[in-house]
Order: C-alpha cells, then structure tokens, then sequence
C-alpha cells in the first residue's frame, strides 16, 4: 500500500513539474508621474518579469501537447502569442514611464 501511495504521490509531482506559470506584466508599467526611485524599482520589476517570459516560453516549447493535458497545441500557440504581445508592450510602457510623457503610443 505504501508503494502504491508513493507513486500516486511522485506521479503528481512530475505533472506540477512540467507546469509553465504565465507571467503577468509588472502594474507599474500603467502608472504615469513616477519618481527616480519608483521608476528603478519599476525598471527591476520589468527585468524580472522579462526573465520569467523567458523561461514561460522555453517552458512552452519544450511542453510536448500529448504530455501535458493542459495544453493542446493551438492554446499554447496563443498563450506563447499573447505573452509576447504583453512583454513587448510591457516595455513600451516602460519606455513611455522613463521618458516622463503624458501620452505614449504603443
């Protein structure tokens, strides 16, 4: 009985394993009149954010579709789309934040 419990208990882990955690972009990207110490906590917020876009991907691509019953192929297609559609204009926002404008365009 122990055996069977261990098992069911490693099987779980291995599937929380191959879990990709989407990132969100950081909010301080949509505040508009930051301060010098506001927009360097902000700025590092970004560089993290970044950093875990980078690994959501590479997550994805190496999720098989057949693997990991979450995803099927054309939703992890648009999860991978849209995330970096959100970083990119995570970072015109950033941008807009450092050059102190009313109004950006991104």
């Amino acid at each position: 009985m122990k055996k069977i419990v261990l098992f069911f208990i490693l099987l779980i882990n291995a599937s929380y394993a191959e879990f990709c955690e989407r990132p969100y972009k950081p909010d301080c990207v949509n505040k508009t009149n930051v301060n010098e110490v506001e927009f360097n906590a902000c700025k590092q917020n970004m560089e993290q954010y970044l950093a875990k876009v980078d690994s959501f991907l590479a997550c994805l691509e190496n999720t098989n579709s057949s693997d990991y019953s979450s995803y099927s192929f054309s939703n992890k297609n648009q999860d991978e789309a849209a995330v970096q559609k959100e970083s990119e204009l995570a970072v015109c926002e950033l941008n807009c934040l450092a050059s102190n404008q009313s109004f950006c365009q991104c």
